[in-house]
């Protein structure tokens, strides 16, 4: 028989039955008989107890020979009232407030029932009131200690040390705090809690769970240095994103990792564990209020439809099916000129089991013959344009692309909705072709400009959707960030004062999706996206949040690109911009000359077919007014 280690024979004795959970290790079936065995000897306990107590000692003996009949009742309803209220369905190292309270209920219906049954079916109306409360008592305080002594002799010696562990800093001291430092604690040691941060005064050095509140987040830099810290955890689940980028900020002296909780609507049960913990991410420090999607109104606007969306394959096309696909349209035709971009999202669809109707197209936009035949294959109601050369200095090298794909791709798609009667076309666009500075902003700005032209002149109902640059999309310097840190550095950027508009993927395409649905025709929407971001900024950050300091990896100037800008615009001077009835959503009124674009566009095509670079950016120059090329 295996022999166990006496409680006071040894210090290991000691701290191998302090931290043994061996009831929950004993197989489930074995287990709940102990603890019906431990229960039956705590209800004894207290009924002998609560005669005792009442007779101060000296138990009648008439009353000691009736109590092995009352045992009879007490304990079989005891047990029976137990395992109604779930006592035998929890761990006891999981002991908390809720098991207290259904050992409360579980007691005291009990004591009614058994005091009920003792008047009736036995007579016994000569027992002592208080001996029923005293047993009531006692019983709390015998089956709830019962529970509740592995938790607190296992909060006694929490888990040995992994030497291996990383040093942690928690910013935040508040509840949620509290339920992360508490699921860390107690489980093996992972983690080493160095201390708390927090900015209110009363909680500077106190204690939670016995780790100090050692300072504030304004000297976080210094207690990171000081302590040697790996890793921060942020459990500030309402924190802005100006506390972000403040302990982004003060952590690029150091080489550590920084960590959030979930946001508050991601925390289902209100308890925040180690696994819920996820990188902070360059979205966290954007400092803009999410755009909040009129449900209703999309959903009316896409459901049952035939839905077209051009450059499906790429990071707004396929972000745009994805959420196009929620609102269960009738068919969903995703296009592309490049068939690997198609060819993943389609295997996206497929492994979330998604039973939206749905058609893969390879075709160019600036094909007519291929597009009359689409149109005329599937009829699409709303047509979604998304395809476009975006890469501005690459579009510098090749204007002709540049003109040839976004002008007469949005012209060939824009004849084709007039004639096939599709209801709208929503197209995207770009900061960049605002005052452009390049053939690829001044490409797209004559693409809003024919689009407003043609919506005075058809049924069909033309909006343009114009934003910044999107975070992790195919053009955004944060894919060729991450690539140049993981490779050791440097980070490139243009310019130290370079600045840029950001958004999300998923935001960009609520406020397409938003636009689409609430447009009339002619008009121009645009987000509401805050303050500009310094791209060197942008690096520093990326850099600090993948582990490294700045000065590690190194942020080195190139040089401004061709083309490209140092500020960017999201509206022109001559644009008078409104607001619209969604928060963050603004429009601006359209300015296009009260004259057909149409024949002026086809030259510029014609020439971009078959003429020279030069004679494109004449034409150009002249179509778009603010285009000022270098």
């Amino acid at each position: 028989m295996r022999k166990f280690p006496s409680l006071f024979s040894t210090r290991r004795g000691v701290r191998i039955i302090l931290t043994s959970t061996w009831i929950d290790k004993i197989p489930s079936s074995y287990r709940h008989l102990l603890i019906i065995l431990i229960d039956v000897c705590s209800l004894v306990l207290a009924h002998y107890l609560a005669f005792y107590l009442r007779y101060e000692g000296n138990v009648p003996p008439a009353k000691m020979a009736l109590m092995p009949k009352l045992l009879l009742t007490v304990v079989p309803l005891r047990l029976i009232f137990f395992v109604w209220f779930g006592l035998y369905r929890g761990f006891w190292r999981y002991a908390g407030i809720q098991d207290l309270m259904r050992i409360f209920r579980a007691v005291s219906l009990s004591s009614a029932t058994i005091a009920l049954v003792l008047r009736l079916l036995y007579g016994l109306t000569d027992l002592p009131r208080s001996v029923f409360v005293i047993d009531w008592a006692l019983t709390i305080m015998l089956i709830g200690g019962s529970r509740f002594s592995l938790r607190a002799l296992r909060a006694l010696t929490p888990p040995s040390q992994n030497k291996n562990s990383k040093r942690v800093l928690i910013v935040g001291a508040d509840d949620t705090a509290e339920n992360l430092l508490h699921s860390i604690l107690f489980q093996p040691r992972e983690y080493q809690i160095i201390g708390l941060v927090s900015d209110r005064p009363d909680k500077q050095k106190m204690f939670i769970h016995g780790v100090p509140v050692l300072g504030t987040r304004h000297e976080l830099a210094e207690l990171v240095a000081k302590h040697d810290i790996q890793e921060i955890f942020i459990a500030m689940p309402f924190a802005s994103a100006s506390v972000f980028r403040e302990i982004v900020a003060q952590c690029q002296t150091a080489k550590l990792r920084i960590k959030r909780v979930p946001a508050v609507k991601e925390i289902l049960n209100g308890q925040v564990t180690v696994s819920q913990l996820r990188e902070v991410q360059l979205e966290d420090l954007l400092g803009r209020e999410p755009i909040s999607l009129d449900f209703e109104k999309v959903e009316a606007f896409l459901q049952n439809q035939v839905v077209l969306v051009t450059g499906a394959g790429g990071s707004i096309g396929s972000e745009l099916c994805r959420q196009i696909a929620r609102f269960r349209p009738s068919l969903l035709v995703m296009l592309d000129q490049a068939e690997n971009g198609l060819y993943r999202l389609d295997q996206d669809f497929i492994q979330s089991k998604s039973e939206v109707a749905r058609a893969l197209v390879i075709a160019d936009v600036t094909d007519a013959n291929r597009m009359q035949e689409i149109f005329a294959r599937f009829q699409p109601h709303l047509v979604f344009h998304a395809a476009a050369h975006k890469h501005v200095p690459l579009m510098e090298l090749n204007k002709k692309e540049a003109v040839k794909n976004n002008v007469l791709g949005t012209l060939v798609l824009a004849r084709m909705a007039c004639a096939f009667h599709a209801a709208k076309m929503v197209m995207i666009s770009t900061d960049k072709a605002v005052n452009p500075t390049s053939v690829m902003g001044a490409s797209k700005r004559l693409a809003e400009m024919l689009l407003q032209d043609m919506s005075r002149r058809n049924r069909t109902a033309f909006i343009t959707v114009r934003f910044g640059n999107v975070l992790g999309s195919d053009g955004s310097v944060v894919p060729l960030f991450k690539e140049q840190i993981l490779n050791g550095g440097p980070v490139t950027v243009t310019h130290p004062d370079i600045e840029r508009y950001f958004m999300t993927i998923p935001e960009a395409v609520q406020l397409v999706l938003q636009a689409g649905a609430f447009g009339q025709g002619g008009e121009i929407f645009i987000l509401d996206m805050g303050q500009p971001i310094k791209i060197v900024d942008l690096a520093r950050n990326l850099i600090t949040l993948s582990g490294y300091k700045p000065e590690d990896i190194g942020i080195q100037i190139t040089g401004l690109r061709l083309g490209e800008k140092l500020y960017e615009e999201l509206w022109t001077s001559e644009e008078k911009i409104q607001s619209t009835i969604y928060n963050k959503i603004l429009m601006a009124q359209a300015t296009t000359p009260r004259h057909e674009l149409n024949g002026e566009i086809d030259q510029l095509v014609e020439t971009a077919k078959n003429g020279t670079e030069e004679e494109v950016l004449k034409l150009l120059r002249e179509l778009v007014p603010n285009y000022q090329a270098e």
